[in-house]
């Protein structure tokens, strides 16, 4: 078996295993339990504010304005959100 075969072969298994090939778009849609549209929007605000934030404590760490270390939450955003 050349290794062009041996590639090949866990993707035609997986097709054969019935999972599906378009990476869960038919997937249902998220239950939000009793959470309104205008605190989801607002959940939402409050983390894009944080990334904001970040990324300007990088940019100005980068410039030399902040002095000593400068750990970064970005990615982490939900969680601080969630606590609040």
């Amino acid at each position: 078996m050349s290794t062009e075969t041996k590639r090949a072969a866990p993707k035609a298994a997986a097709k054969e295993k019935g999972k599906p090939s378009n990476n869960g778009a038919d997937a249902k849609p998220q239950d939000f339990g009793d959470t309104t549209p205008e605190l989801r929007r607002e959940l939402l605000r409050s983390m894009l504010v944080q990334r904001r934030f970040e990324e300007k404590c990088a940019e100005a760490y980068a410039l030399g304005k902040i002095g000593g270390f400068c750990h970064l939450y970005i990615g982490q955003e939900a969680i601080s959100t969630g606590v609040m």
